[in-house]
C-alpha cells in the first residue's frame, strides 16, 4: 500500500508540473488566438469604416449643391454670397453622419480657385491663407489616376480627394478632410488585453497614420512596421523593445491593403501566473492529502472485491450457475462483479434454453410419429387387401392400394430424414391420386416443379400437410373450378415452394386460429399446419421463412424457403450445428 501512496503522491506532484507547463503555454496561446482575433476585427473595420468613408466622399462631390459650389468663380470672401455657399458646403459635411463624426475640419477647393471651409464648433478655425498653404502642399499626393490619399500634416490625419470629371476626366478641385483622434479608435476602453494606444496603422505606402508611443526608429520594429511584403494576411512575432518583450501581431487588410499592427507585452499576458503557481501548490497538497486517504480505502475497496469474484468463479466451475457477486462498492472491480453476474444470468439462460430446444425437437418428433397411426401394421395389412383386389379382378381398387402402400412405406421412414425434392414430390402424386378417387374433377392439381431443384435435399413430410390444408379447408368442391398449384424452384440460394389454391381462403381469425391453437382436422395423416412450422424450426433453426397469405374469396398462398443442401454431408454438418 504504500508503494500505491508513494505512485500516488508522485503522479499528482507531476501532474501539477505538467498542468502548470501546459496551462502555461495554453494560456499564451489564447492570448495569441484572441490578439490575432481582435486584430482581423479591426482591420475588417478599418477597411469598412475606410471604405464607407472613400464612398461618402465621393458622393457629396456629385450632389448638385457641391457642383454648384464647384462652378463658382470671383465671389469675395466677405461677401454675404461667399457666406451663404460656405455654409452650404458646412450643411453638406453635418449632413453626412461618417463624414462629420470624424471629420475635424474640410476644405473644398475649384478649380477656379475658390475655398471652401467647414470646422467643427470648439476647433480652430482655419484662415484662408492658411486653408490655401495647405491645400498646395496636399496637392501633389493625388492625381487623376491615383485621386485619392491619406497621410499625416502636422501630427494629423488628412484624406484627400481630388475631384475628377467621370465623363472627360477634366479636374474640377479638391477636398481634403482633417480627421480626429477617434477615426482609428476601434476598441473599447474596457479590453484588458488590447487598447488603441497599443495599434500601429500604416497604408498601403506604408505611411504611418497611428502611433500613440512607439520609437519606430528602433531596429526592433523597423522590419515590422515599414514590412514591404505584401502577400500575407497574418504573422505573429516575439520582439524585444525597450527591454521588454511584446507579442507583435500584424495583419494586412484584405481590401485596403493597411497595415493593422498590434503590440502587447508578454508580461501582461501572463500576469496571472503567480496567482496560478499558487493555486496550483495548494491543491497538488490537498490532492495529496485526499490522495493518501481515497489510496487507502480503495485499496482495502478493491482487495475485498477480487475476493469476492473469486469465490463465486469457483461456485460457477463447480455448475452452481445461481451464484451472485454482491460488491461491497460499485467501482471498476465492483462493476465487473456486476458484469459477472450479467454472464452467469445469460449462461444460465442458454443453458435453460438448450434443454427447451431439445425437449421441442423431441415433442415435435413425437407428434410426427403419432400421425403415422402405425404404419408398419398398416402396410401388411393393405398388402393382403391389394392381394384380395387382384383376386376378384378389380384393379380401379388395387391401383388405389398401390398408392396407399407406396404412401406407407414413405411414412416407414424417419420423419426427421431429409430427403431429396423429387421424393417428396413423388409422395405428393401418390396423395393427390388418393384424393382425386374420392373428390374426381372437383379440382384439379398443377405441378410446377424446376427439374434443377429435384436433386436438392429437404426435410422430408412438408408438402403433404399443406396441400391437405388446401383439399380441405381451402377448396370448394361444389364448384368443380378448384385447382391446387406446387411450384418447387431454386431462388437466390434458397429452396422455395409454395402452395397456391384458389379456394374460399380464410379470415385473419380462422388463419391465426390454424396457426398457433393446433386445431386437427380429419383427414389422411394430417398433422397440421402447426406441426409443420414446428418441425421447421427444430431442425431448421433461424435459417428458413414460413409465410401464409389468404384471403376470404380470393384463396391461400404459402411460402416456405430453405436453405440449398444437396450432399448428405451438408445436412449431417448443419445437424451437427
Amino acid at each position: 500500500m504504500i508503494s500505491l501512496i508513494f505512485v500516488s503522491v508522485f503522479a499528482i506532484l507531476c501532474s501539477g508540473i505538467a498542468g502548470i507547463i501546459i496551462f502555461k503555454e495554453i494560456m499564451v496561446e489564447n492570448a495569441e488566438k484572441l490578439s490575432n482575433n481582435l486584430v482581423k476585427q479591426i482591420a475588417y473595420n478599418l477597411d469598412e469604416r475606410i471604405g464607407e468613408f472613400e464612398s461618402t466622399s465621393y458622393r457629396i462631390v456629385n450632389f448638385q449643391s457641391t457642383k454648384e459650389l464647384l462652378s463658382q468663380k470671383n465671389i469675395e470672401d466677405d461677401s454675404v454670397e461667399y457666406v451663404e455657399k460656405n455654409t452650404n458646403f458646412a450643411d453638406t459635411i453635418i449632413q453626412q453622419p461618417s463624414l462629420y463624426q470624424y471629420s475635424r475640419a474640410a476644405i473644398l477647393e475649384s478649380k477656379y480657385g475658390m475655398v471652401y471651409r467647414f470646422s467643427r464648433s470648439g476647433t480652430e478655425v482655419q484662415d484662408m491663407s492658411d486653408a490655401k498653404k495647405k491645400l498646395n502642399d496636399l496637392r501633389g499626393l493625388v492625381t487623376k489616376s491615383s485621386p485619392i490619399a491619406w497621410t499625416v500634416m502636422d501630427g494629423e490625419i488628412v484624406f484627400v480627394r481630388m475631384i475628377v470629371n467621370d465623363k472627360n476626366f477634366e479636374e474640377k478641385g479638391l477636398l481634403c478632410f482633417f480627421m480626429n483622434q477617434t477615426f482609428f479608435d476601434f476598441i473599447d476602453r474596457g479590453d484588458e488585453l488590447l487598447s488603441n494606444e497599443n495599434l500601429i496603422i500604416t497604408n498601403a505606402h506604408s505611411a504611418v497614420l497611428q502611433n500613440y508611443c512607439y520609437d519606430l526608429e528602433n531596429q526592433s520594429l523597423q522590419g515590422i512596421v515599414f514590412d514591404e511584403d505584401k502577400d500575407y494576411f497574418l504573422k505573429n512575432y516575439r520582439v524585444s523593445y525597450e527591454n521588454e518583450e511584446y507579442q507583435v501581431t500584424s495583419i494586412l487588410s484584405s481590401k485596403k491593403q493597411w497595415h493593422v499592427i498590434s503590440l502587447i507585452k508578454v508580461r501582461e499576458l501572463m500576469k496571472k501566473e503567480e496567482f496560478i503557481f499558487l493555486a496550483a501548490a495548494l491543491i497538488a497538497l490537498v490532492s495529496i492529502g485526499f490522495a493518501v486517504l481515497f489510496t487507502w480505502i480503495i485499496s482495502k475497496t478493491i482487495t475485498r472485491n477480487l475476493t469476492l469474484m473469486e469465490e463465486n468463479m469457483k461456485k460457477i466451475e463447480k455448475g452452481d450457475f445461481k451464484a451472485r457477486v454482491r460488491p461491497v462498492s460499485y467501482d471498476e472491480i465492483g462493476m465487473l462483479g456486476l458484469q459477472f453476474n450479467y454472464m452467469s444470468v445469460q449462461i444460465e439462460n442458454l443453458i435453460d434454453n438448450l434443454a427447451k430446444e431439445k425437449f421441442a425437437k423431441e415433442e415435435a418428433e413425437f407428434n410426427a410419429l403419432q400421425a403415422q397411426i402405425n404404419p408398419h401394421f398398416l402396410y401388411n395389412t393393405l398388402g393382403s387387401v391389394k392381394w384380395l383386389a387382384h383376386k376378384k379382378n378389380d384393379p380401379e381398387v388395387e391401383k388405389m392400394v398401390d398408392s396407399v402402400i407406396s404412401l406407407m412405406r414413405f411414412a416407414i421412414k424417419k420423419t426427421d430424414a431429409f430427403i431429396t425434392v423429387e421424393e417428396e414430390v413423388n409422395y405428393i402424386h401418390q396423395y393427390i391420386f388418393l384424393q382425386k378417387a374420392k373428390y374426381g374433377d372437383a379440382f384439379q392439381v398443377v405441378y410446377e416443379v424446376d427439374p434443377l431443384a429435384k436433386e436438392f435435399k429437404m426435410l422430408g413430410f412438408i408438402l403433404q400437410p399443406l396441400v391437405e390444408n388446401s383439399i380441405y379447408h381451402g377448396i370448394d368442391m361444389s364448384t368443380g373450378e378448384g385447382e391446387i398449384r406446387i411450384k418447387v424452384s431454386a431462388e437466390d440460394h434458397s429452396l422455395v415452394l409454395r402452395i397456391e389454391d384458389n379456394g374460399v381462403g380464410f379470415s385473419e381469425e380462422r388463419l391465426d386460429e390454424i396457426l398457433h391453437k393446433e386445431k386437427k382436422y380429419k383427414g389422411f395423416n394430417s398433422i397440421g399446419i402447426k406441426i409443420v412450422m414446428e418441425r421447421l424450426s427444430a431442425y431448421y433453426k433461424n435459417a428458413y421463412d414460413f409465410r401464409i397469405t389468404s384471403e376470404e374469396g380470393e384463396g391461400t398462398k404459402i411460402e416456405i424457403r430453405l436453405p440449398l443442401y444437396q450432399e448428405t454431408k451438408e445436412v449431417e454438418l448443419y445437424e451437427q450445428l
